[in-house]
């Protein structure tokens, strides 16, 4: 059987960055970009068959999440976070896949450095929130306003956009079976299918984790992410491919499809009777797409 995956910590400018290594010990590095209420912990999904096909994974938390100091932060300092990490594991390149919220800040990473990046995934959509949009529409008047505030009163539009979350804090009290069935119950029948499984095992870990320091990482990247992104999208020159599940949520198909229009030569593929899991369900598949 493969070694367990292994927690390291990078100290980066003062701050200590809480680092999971899976897979091979050596080889071609991916850097996966999480989502939230997830961390680290969910590449040990990923861990054994990321191992056969000889490619090592580093998921980083981001300040906020997990042990990783808490900083008000930005896509450019979570970017320049992750090339470090690359550079503690002597990688001078690197492929990147991002999920769920961190499909943003994995796109980010390439478009910052594209001259590291090799290729980009990304799984569960992407797209801010911008007036006019869809999107928009779903959101509530606390979370308008909380977008209103970005850039001005970032405390508040951090409060704003983080109540809609509070219910997830409370699952916490919950054992690691009970918050696979929940998320199980809340979601698509996709997904349900996957929580029900072997992936239902990590939600638990992974979201306990996420939440180590309470909402400050995810509230963070409420503001982050959900406003207008304030990097250039056609910056990003490696080979990108967007995958969707079709049976993910409206928003989540409408952001990903957005992000396939803002990245030219990105490759769309949309699954059938998949969900927002699709990327760890095809895993194989992804790494393909990365070229590695």
């Amino acid at each position: 059987m493969p070694s367990l995956p292994t927690d390291i910590r990078v100290d980066r400018d003062g701050r200590s960055l809480s680092v999971r290594l899976a897979g091979a010990a050596a080889g071609p590095l991916v850097l996966y970009v999480h989502g939230s209420p997830s961390s680290r912990v969910d590449v040990e999904y990923l861990h054994e068959s990321s191992t056969r096909r000889g490619v090592r994974v580093a998921a980083i938390d981001r300040p906020g999440y997990g042990h990783s100091t808490f900083m008000p932060f930005t896509f450019r300092s979570v970017a320049a976070d992750a090339a470090a990490v690359a550079d503690h594991l002597a990688a001078e390149t690197f492929a990147v896949y991002g999920f769920s919220t961190g499909v943003a800040h994995g796109a980010a990473l390439a478009a910052e450095f594209p001259e590291r990046v090799t290729a980009l995934a990304t799984a569960g959509g992407g797209a801010p929130f911008e007036a006019g949009t869809p999107r928009w529409s779903r959101l509530s008047e606390g979370e308008r306003r909380g977008l209103a505030l970005v850039g001005t009163d970032d405390a508040e539009a951090s409060r704003l956009l983080a109540e809609p979350d509070r219910q997830f804090v409370g699952m916490l009290e919950l054992d690691d079976e009970a918050i696979a069935a929940a998320w199980a119950a809340a979601s698509h029948p996709a997904d349900a299918r996957a929580f029900t499984g072997e992936l239902g095992r990590i939600i638990g870990p992974s979201m306990r984790e996420a939440l180590r320091q309470g909402q400050l990482g995810w509230a963070r990247d409420n503001v982050v992410w959900m406003a207008r992104w304030d990097f250039d999208l056609k910056a990003i020159r490696c080979p990108t491919t967007i995958w969707l599940g079709d049976e993910d949520g409206a928003g989540t198909l409408e952001g990903g499809r957005w992000l396939a229009d803002q990245i030219p030569h990105a490759e769309l593929r949309v699954i059938p009777d998949r969900g927002h899991l699709i990327g760890f369900e095809l895993w194989d598949e992804v790494l393909d797409s990365l070229n590695v």
